[in-house]
């Protein structure tokens, strides 16, 4: 059994760089998150950083993608996933972290709510060189229970090499695909690739971050229209803090690649 991820395991059984992306700064970005009864305290910490994440990268790329208030669930950890097909945050600085009670209204019990501040360098995504280039990618489903098997179904437009990483509830990313059991990462134009194969000797089971009720992670899935040498620099089964990850992801010419982010969640099962 290789452990790979916060909300996937990997389970075997038996039988070259390219231009750097422009960057943009951030100077001070705050995001808030509140611990209440859907959410840990750890989870509240994290989430008040993502909803700073998310501010930066959107202010850096001109878009809006989730919508303004705090955190309030990890579910919302979503909408700041989503925010990364638009910017990768390559270096950050937290210059403030505060907790003070919060109350929604004067009847509700006091609870927690987390404030984190950044400072943050963003690397926005150029529009794609050729527009005719694209990935799709689909989980057999976005909601799992602790336990359960996770499958992507890949597909293209055109001949691609396909790789895909993990973002992890804990802020890990990691490369789960190609590996040593499924190395082919090629995918031809309408075909459909398998992550991991049925023939691979390989499963994903799937559980959340230990002591968190539910996580929520995404799967990035990157398509080149040739091979790259991705593994020289993100090494399979590695775990690379985000933002270490981002810099050595966008070391490759993403201006020529399709990017897919697949979100999804994991919850606990009773104990």
């Amino acid at each position: 059994m290789r452990y790979l991820g916060a909300a996937v395991t990997i389970l075997a059984l038996s039988g070259a760089a390219g231009a750097e992306l422009a960057t943009k700064t951030v100077d001070r970005v705050c995001g808030e998150a509140v611990h209440g009864s859907s959410m840990t305290d750890r989870q509240a910490k994290q989430a008040a950083l993502d909803d700073a994440r998310a501010l930066a990268v959107e202010q850096a790329a001109g878009v809006e993608v989730r919508s303004a208030g705090q955190y309030q669930s990890s579910l919302e950890r979503v909408h700041f996933l989503l925010t990364l097909s638009k910017g990768y945050i390559v270096r950050e600085e937290i210059l403030e972290r505060t907790v003070e009670p919060y109350q929604r209204r004067v009847q509700d019990a006091p609870v927690l709510k987390h404030r984190a501040c950044i400072r943050a360098e963003v690397a926005v995504l150029p529009q794609a060189s050729d527009p005719g280039f694209g990935v799709e990618a689909t989980l057999n489903r976005t909601a799992f229970e602790e336990g359960d098997e996770a499958v992507l179904e890949i597909s293209a437009r055109r001949p691609s090499w396909v790789y895909v990483f993990n973002l992890r509830a804990d802020d890990k990313a990691s490369l789960l695909f190609p590996n040593r059991w499924q190395m082919e990462n090629r995918v031809e134009a309408g075909k459909k690739l398998l992550f991991p194969a049925k023939d691979c000797g390989v499963r994903l089971e799937m559980r959340p971050l230990p002591g968190d009720p539910e996580s929520a992670e995404a799967f990035l899935v990157v398509a080149f229209p040739e091979k790259k040498s991705i593994a020289e620099r993100i090494v399979p089964e590695k775990q690379y803090a985000l933002s270490e990850f981002y810099n050595h992801l966008t070391a490759f010419p993403l201006g020529t690649a399709a990017v897919k982010m697949v979100p999804y969640t994991v919850k606990a099962r009773p104990r």
